[in-house]
Parts: C-alpha cells; structure tokens; sequence
C-alpha cells in the first residue's frame, strides 16, 4: 500500500435523533436525541417564539461523540426542523425514506 492509499471505516456512535412532532400549526417541533437506543434528551423548538426547551442530559451523548457539543446537536434540530415546516413535511422519516427509493 502506497502512503497516499489507505481505507477509512465508518462507524456508528449509537446516536440518532428522532422527530417525533412536526406541528405546522403551532410551527414547533419535537424531537429525541438518543444514545445506543435509549432516549436521552428530548428538544421541543417554538419557532413562534424563538426557544428552545431541553429535557435531558448530553453527558452520555458527547462522551460518545466529543466532537460535538450540546449546541451542535440543537442547531441540527432547529435547521431540519425549520425545513419540515416550511416544506410541510409532517413525517420525516417517511421523507428521508423517499431518497432510498
């Protein structure tokens, strides 16, 4: 193997973030932040009113990912979740699923 050669392998960390609650009405959404599937932090995102409610603990989370932090994980809600209600995507999973197929 040439030392510009190589292979790199992707791994899991065990965490994953679920949607739980898109609400067109309200413009909120719920959403799960999950470590080797148990639910650790819950974020519920109140575009109305511009906050941000967290339920949890991040500590498991970024011991499995110390790249992150607890903001990184909330900016990816806040940006998917503003994607949902404006596209008027109720079902995320059903939306990412459409790619696979």
């Amino acid at each position: 193997m040439n030392n510009n050669e190589g292979y790199t392998i992707f791994k899991s960390l065990g965490v994953t973030i679920d949607y739980l609650c898109i609400d067109l009405e309200n413009n909120k959404v719920t959403a799960t932040i999950s470590y080797l599937k148990k639910i650790k932090v819950t974020v519920i995102v109140d575009f109305n009113n511009n906050t941000v409610q967290i339920d949890g603990d991040f500590k498991e989370i970024l011991s499995a990912d110390p790249d992150s932090d607890a903001n990184s994980y909330i900016e990816q809600i806040r940006e998917c979740g503003r994607m949902f209600i404006e596209k008027e995507i109720i079902n995320p999973k059903e939306y990412y699923e459409s790619f696979l197929k």
